[in-house]
């Protein structure tokens, strides 16, 4: 049976021999994590030296010489650990990295996962403590409105859509009234197709849906839109079409 043992952080020593690299970014959402949630997960030490923790040992002392509280943790000199001094040499240098790596070969279930980060984001909570960039998230939060997990919502309210008579494939570069534009790109990878298009005067909006102001707003200036998601986006054609009529529209070569 694993038992906690809370150790000086400065008398664990790191391995030497430890491939994993840790960047600034990834270090700093670690401190933020300490710093929210606490201790969740103890180092791993065989007689005295790290075995994996080494990012949160780095991060810990980081808060502390910052004189930052980890939240659950009145003394911020120590950390918990567990012993692993039952393991070979070869096995602690193994697990070093296996421990890194396994973690690598996980995926994520991008429409759960955009649900869940929704729904924190609607309760108030900070998503960035969540470790992903403010892009990610963004993307997260608007991708999935078209996905799975949107007709999943639909069903429970027993709501069906129609498809749309436009059909926008990824990549499509559509020009509206020969003025507008709409491209079914990635806002943030995607970022090379739109920003020549950015002109003076021009209104950029991201993540387009249909009910965009197709009114004064539009008259007085391009638009360029972005929508990622080829469903939404041929909605938001079907509406442009139902206001200024089907020759408004172009298809533009890829």
């Amino acid at each position: 049976m694993l038992q906690i043992n809370y150790l000086p952080l400065d008398e664990i020593t790191p391995y030497p021999g430890n491939p994993r690299t840790h960047s600034a970014a990834q270090l700093k959402a670690i401190e933020r994590s300490l710093a929210k949630f606490g201790w969740a997960t103890p180092m791993g030490l065989a007689d005295g030296m790290l075995v994996y923790g080494h990012a949160r040992r780095t991060a810990a002392i980081s808060l502390r010489d910052k004189g930052i509280k980890i939240a659950h943790n009145d003394d911020p000199n120590v950390g918990p650990t567990v012993d692993l001094s039952h393991l070979s040499a070869a096995e602690r240098r193994a697990y070093v990295i296996a421990d890194n790596q396994t973690a690598l070969l996980a995926g994520w279930d991008d429409a759960l996962l955009g649900l869940e980060v929704r729904e924190l984001s609607a309760i108030g909570f900070d998503t960035t403590l969540l470790g992903f960039s403010t892009e990610s998230l963004t993307e997260l939060l608007i991708e999935a409105v078209g996905d799975d997990v949107a007709g999943r919502l639909l069903e429970l309210a027993d709501i069906t859509l129609d498809e749309p008579r436009h059909q926008v494939a990824p990549n499509d570069h559509w020009l509206l009234s020969k003025r507008h534009h709409l491209l079914c790109v990635s806002v943030v990878e995607g970022w090379q197709s739109w920003r020549t298009l950015l002109k003076r005067g021009c209104l950029f909006i991201p993540y387009a849906g249909p009910f965009v102001p197709f009114g004064r707003p539009a008259t007085e200036h391009a638009l360029v839109m972005v929508q990622p998601d080829s469903y939404i986006a041929g909605h938001l054609l079907d509406r442009y079409a139902d206001i200024r009529g089907e020759e408004a529209l172009e298809r533009l070569p890829v």
